[in-house]
């Protein structure tokens, strides 16, 4: 009776312990989980072994590795394991759309980038389809952006095409993990410009995009991946890792939550409750600060919207100079501007609507007398709806205040800018220069009662600052008489090569024998940069000996010799655009005895007409001894062997590398003269050299007599 009893009980300890290694399988919901299984069906046949028969034994195994396995497979749901679940409940309570039901797919956003000569590129975004029509839809990225975009109306080329193409969410997730699996070492899983948030927050949406549609294995192994990526350098804290998610989606949400004060759709209220969400819902993100500054600015901004709008004038032409400036200075807290390039700043004054009646554009129109109110009102720190970036690929974004419109106002108003940024994206509010921006202004504008405008410009261009450009220009256009003098005397006291060339470019606009003596003497005193737009000037004006110069100072000034040669000068630049023979001739004379990277940058020169920016200036355009010129100059580099290794890129659709400056003298031939010169830039070494000799037999039988 005691041994039965013993046997019941082991028996008893047998299958509970192979209860808790099926649990355990269930639970995890990986491939441990066959293993466990495994384990608790030997534990129990061991047992049936020992106290019964093989037999019994035997059949003990199988019903019960059977029916883990049915059980297994009937309780899908708990294939996620508690600690992804957990994630996702904490995920789900941050108030995104729920994208349960929701399909998933490609969004063609209509917002393209072009690199080099390559087509122009459609960017693309992995979505869920939260709502749509038949003229817009709303998505919810995996990049956690909420998008609501407009479909096209008509037929668009396709890099401006928008719309959403549905995809299948388990092989798109099954897609995704090959891909990873398949990566390199040290392999970006995005491209770097394209990314909002981690690459870990993005695996990890996909993954509780999946588990709200019912797919919890990928899910757990989108999961597990997140847990896996790295985001630069940084070593994710697998123990801590909803407080890694929480500090990168805080940022992500940050981020979205500056970009839409340039949405003028999203009203302060809707601006308020995203950055009070942030500051609850992301404590300790490291944005929590941010977020409740901003709040309370905003709520400040909202009660004064109210208060004002139950005394402000509907129409502000009824009011005095004094009040209307009074009124656009409260309303340039809507004042909407863009950045057209990056790095760069915000602009006020422009918007991609083109709209010019703004406040910032009526308050300029109004002149002098606004002023004194903008100047007390570089104080003002409320928000604005523009917003300025150093890249927009990363969060390097911040608003604009009233007091930042106020400055480039003035600017524009006065020509004098009291706040100048020492770093791409800088401003006034952000680099903490208020006070002292509003001192400058307000020892400019005294002096100013005394002096009047024109003496204050008449100074301030010949002072040869950072504002001297935009004041000579006023000084140009309202007192023309006395620019010329003041821009000599600019010129000679800047010490910035960029002011200095544009100050010399304006005087252009003059003819009198003062302006022409300055510049002739810039051309044999100046700078490279300043000899070129000295002798541009004067070529342009019908001063022949001009050019002379210039080809005088390019083979005989010290600033040319061939140990300070270290590429293309705006002298050669120069020489290279001017319709001359003699010009180009200069540029090929003793060619060969110049460094490798001058010879390369004069072909270049030569070959697209001493355009800025890689463009080819059509042979048409120049006359037939200079053409002529041209193609001999291109036939004798056919000759030049040297290369540069590792220089490579697209030229109209094509690539090159490792190019030679014989091969990129038969590229130039090609396209100046289709018909006469074939050759293939993308080309192997072999057909390349078959080619350029192609083309110097071509030139050979039609300049050289039989």
């Amino acid at each position: 009776m005691k041994k039965f009893a013993a046997q019941l009980l082991w028996l008893a300890l047998a299958l509970l312990g192979a209860g808790a290694c099926v649990t355990l399988a269930r639970h995890r919901g990986d491939y441990l989980n066959s293993i466990y299984i495994l384990i608790a069906a030997l534990c129990t046949y061991a047992i049936g072994y020992r106290f019964y028969s093989k037999r019994i034994a035997v059949r003990f195994f199988l019903l019960l590795f059977l029916a883990a396995h049915i059980g297994h497979a009937a309780d899908e749901p708990r294939l996620l394991s508690h600690e992804a679940l957990t994630s996702f409940e904490w995920f789900s309570s941050l108030d995104f759309p729920d994208v349960k039901g929701c399909p998933f797919g490609s969004v063609t956003t209509g917002s393209w980038h072009q690199t080099g000569n390559l087509p122009p590129q459609n960017r693309h975004i992995n979505a869920f389809l939260l709502s749509g029509n038949a003229t817009q839809f709303t998505t919810l990225g995996l990049d956690l952006f909420n998008r609501t975009l407009i479909k096209n109306t008509g037929a668009a080329p396709e890099h401006q095409r928008v719309g959403f193409s549905k995809l299948e969410l388990k092989s798109e997730a099954a897609a995704f993990l090959q891909h990873v699996s398949e990566l390199k070492k040290d392999e970006d899983l995005f491209d770097p410009l394209e990314e909002r948030v981690t690459t870990r927050v993005y695996a990890f949406v996909f993954a509780w995009g999946c588990w709200r549609n019912g797919l919890d294995s990928e899910a757990e192994q989108l999961y597990r991946l997140s847990k896996r990526l790295r985001y630069g350098i940084e070593q994710v804290d697998e123990e801590k890792y909803q407080a890694v998610l929480e500090h990168e989606i805080g940022y992500a949400a940050m981020w979205r939550a500056v970009i839409d004060f340039g949405n003028t759709t999203i009203t302060r209220p809707q601006l308020l409750a995203e950055f009070q969400a942030i500051a609850s819902k992301y404590p300790h993100s490291g944005q929590q600060e941010r977020a409740e500054q901003t709040a309370a600015m905003l709520q400040k901004m909202i009660a004064e919207d109210e208060s004002h709008a139950r005394t402000a004038r509907t129409n502000i032409a009824q009011l005095s100079i004094e009040g209307r400036v009074r009124e656009l200075i409260f309303q340039l807290r809507d004042q909407h501007g863009e950045q057209g390039s990056q790095p760069g700043w915000c602009d006020v004054f422009f918007n991609y609507e083109r709209t010019t009646n703004t406040p910032a554009h009526q308050l300029v129109s109004i002149g002098y007398s606004a002023v004194p109110k903008l100047i007390a009102a570089l104080e003002d720190q409320m928000f604005t709806r523009s917003v300025g970036y150093w890249r927009d690929f990363m969060f390097s974004h911040n608003v604009l205040t009233v007091g930042d419109c106020a400055v480039e106002i003035l600017g524009q108003i006065t020509g004098k800018y009291f706040y100048t940024p020492t770093h791409s994206a800088g401003y006034m509010s952000t680099d903490k220069k208020i006070s002292e921006t509003h001192k400058l202004a307000d020892a400019w504008w005294a002096e100013f009662q005394k002096k009047g405008e024109k003496q204050m410009l008449i100074e301030g261009v010949a002072t040869g600052d950072a504002s001297a450009i935009s004041q000579a220009n006023i000084l140009i256009a309202r007192y023309p008489d006395a620019a010329a003098s003041a821009l000599t005397k600019g010129i000679r006291a800047t010490s910035n090569l960029g002011i200095r060339a544009k100050l010399i470019e304006l005087l252009e606009k003059f003819n009198s024998s003062e302006a022409l003596a300055f510049l002739e003497r810039e051309i044999h005193e100046g700078n490279d940069a300043s000899r070129a737009i000295a002798a541009g000037i004067l070529f342009q004006k019908g001063r022949t000996t001009a050019l002379k110069d210039a080809i005088c100072e390019w083979q005989t000034s010290p600033d040319y010799r061939l140990e300070n040669d270290q590429g293309l000068t705006g002298l050669a630049r120069f020489l290279a655009g001017v319709d001359s023979p003699d010009a180009i001739a200069a540029l090929g004379r003793n060619l060969q005895t110049r460094p490798l990277n001058t010879r390369m940058a004069i072909v270049h020169a030569v070959g697209e007409g001493g355009t800025l920016y890689g463009e080819i200036r059509p042979i048409a355009e120049r006359s037939t001894p200079t053409s002529d010129t041209i193609e001999t100059f291109l036939i004798t580099s056919l000759e030049d062997a040297g290369q540069q290794p590792g220089d490579s890129g697209p030229r109209l659709g094509r690539h090159y590398r490792d190019q030679r400056i014989c091969d990129m003298a038969a590229y130039y031939l090609n396209q100046l003269w289709p018909e006469r010169y074939h050759f293939d830039l993308s080309g192997t070494l072999e057909p390349r050299d078959r080619q350029r000799a192609e083309c110097q037999n071509v030139w050979t039988q039609t300049h050289i007599p039989k």
